[in-house]
């Protein structure tokens, strides 16, 4: 990932929260995408953000295999139709 020189960005307000924009080369470099999450922390006095990293947790495979269950009878019955 090729670095970028640093950009001054302004910080804005809305409601309770300030804000500040990413830069296009940025959002570009990261294929950033609106409503996306970003993971963001105190690193050394400097703010850092992530983009968050989509994993599959094997608590979420178990509720899904719990689901898939729970409704196989009606999933059936409606296929049946």
């Amino acid at each position: 990932m090729n670095d970028m020189k640093p950009e001054e960005r302004i910080i804005g307000q809305m409601n309770n929260s300030l804000y500040f924009t990413i830069p296009a080369d940025v959002v570009a470099q990261l294929n950033l995408k609106k409503g996306e999450t970003l993971t963001v922390k105190l690193q050394d006095g400097e703010i850092v953000a992530s983009p968050k990293k989509q994993t599959t947790k094997i608590e979420d495979v178990q509720a899904i295999d719990q689901m898939i269950d729970k409704y196989m009878a009606a999933m059936q019955y409606l296929e049946d139709k």
